[in-house]
């Protein structure tokens, strides 16, 4: 995440210092001036989500994770919104105060109109909690309308010079650039070019009731990966739109194996259906959920489909030196996963506590701690409903259990509320 923060902080700055070190174009007009720095960091914030929306492999790198740069994505969008905002009160300032303004031709009278298609965007995006995964991505994707009309916006009213060789018409070229590509790509081309894995099912099984397996054998080039990562399916044949879903089984440049919950409109759908012989395609791997780097000393906690990074964990084998207690709740036959595979494992740094909610409740901090004991720090891992985390969270506090990380992935990702589904999320 850090390295995220301090490239967009770069990027603000250089288009602060961009504005500053461009002489003024017209004497008495600070204000004027300082509304047109506000459009253009609109624009180039802009232009960062839209970047950001890609999917880039280089997301994963910058932000400790795709999961973390989807939350910086959406605060992004709103200070954009902010600044459009001030961009805008300063130009009435300026109007009010008698400023002298540079004429503004036919082309920079589209201000008004970005302003309102961003804004509209903006609010869809963020008050739109039950439209599903893949229209909120396409409301997304049209972004770059409100930008390319900023941009005509930009070209035809600012008081600098966008055809000379300033520091400050540079660089709002250089945003108008990255910006459409980021945007075009994402909105024309990522869908057909982004999924540069293909795989055919080899065997679909039922692990639970409302869960299914789906192992897919690959048919182009191998995938590189690490356990716990996650990736973008696409199901064409089956009208399977663009879900994320963690990769359940051990690295394996062969095989991938998906482990998918009914539990929206398009994953009930796809795992009634699916059978040996479709084919799918991917696209990542993303995600930097990882327990390697943490203390020796270890818990894994798993609600329900959260286990699948966990289960990629154990598979891939775990170092010596590891001493992990992997507590698994779970509501009923219908969530249940993996309960055999569990009950097989063989390792004695990995002991198992598994819970079901049904007919015991949920796992408490209380009754963690009390299993675990309170003499040596712990680095939490965890994978499951975000109520489930802030409810462990908060009661883990409550104990004596000398917590040194609690670490998690967005499990709901994307857009607030809901986010994009991850295996288990409601659609």
């Amino acid at each position: 995440m850090k390295r995220g923060i301090v490239a967009l902080a770069v990027i603000a700055v250089a288009a602060i210092v961009g504005w500053l070190v461009t002489p003024a174009p017209i004497a008495g007009a600070p204000v004027y001036l300082l509304a047109q720095l506000f459009g253009a960091l609109a624009l180039t914030g802009l232009a960062c989500t839209l970047f950001i929306s890609t999917r880039a492999p280089v997301l994963d790198w910058l932000f400790g994770g795709l999961d973390k740069a989807y939350i910086l994505h959406k605060w992004m969008g709103i200070g954009s919104l902010g600044f459009v905002v001030v961009h805008v009160a300063g130009l009435l300032t300026a109007r009010g105060a008698g400023e002298p303004r540079s004429p503004v031709g036919p082309l920079g009278r589209g201000g008004a109109m970005a302003v309102v298609l961003f804004v509209v965007l903006i609010l869809i995006a963020l008050v739109a909690q039950r439209i599903n995964y893949e229209t909120w991505r396409r409301i997304h994707g049209l972004m770059i309308v409100p930008f390319a009309v900023g941009l005509v916006h930009y070209y035809g009213s600012t008081s600098y010079n966008p055809f000379e060789l300033s520091a400050f018409g540079l660089w709002m070229d250089l945003v108008a650039l990255f910006g459409l590509i980021s945007g075009a790509y994402t909105l024309l081309v990522y869908s057909r070019a982004g999924f540069g894995f293909s795989y055919t099912v080899s065997k679909v099984r039922r692990v639970s009731e409302d869960i299914v397996e789906i192992t897919g054998h690959r048919a182009g080039r191998p995938m590189t990966r690490a356990a716990g990562q996650f990736v973008f399916v696409q199901f064409p044949s089956r009208g399977f739109p663009s879900h994320p879903f963690t990769i359940s089984n051990a690295p394996d440049p062969d095989t991938v194996q998906l482990t998918i919950k009914a539990a929206g409109d398009d994953t009930i759908a796809l795992t009634a259906a699916v059978s040996a012989g479709d084919k799918f395609v991917t696209s990542g791997p993303y995600g930097r959920f990882t327990y390697l780097g943490g203390a020796k000393r270890q818990i894994w906690l798993a609600g329900g489909i959260g286990i699948t990074p966990f289960r990629s964990f154990w598979q891939a084998g775990i170092p010596e030196g590891f001493q992990i207690d992997f507590f698994y709740g779970y509501e009923g036959a219908r969530e249940g996963a993996y309960l055999d595979e569990l009950a097989a494992l063989d390792n004695p740094a990995l002991r198992i506590h598994t819970r079901d909610a049904e007919a015991e409740g949920f796992w408490t901090g209380t009754a963690i701690a009390e299993v675990v004991g309170t003499d040596t720090p712990v680095d939490i891992y965890f994978c499951g409903p975000p109520q489930m985390r802030a409810d462990l969270r908060r009661e883990l506090k409550a104990t004596a259990l000398p917590v040194a990380g609690f670490h998690y992935e967005q499990f709901k990702f994307g857009r607030p509320g809901t986010g994009a589904p991850r295996n288990d999320d409601t659609e």
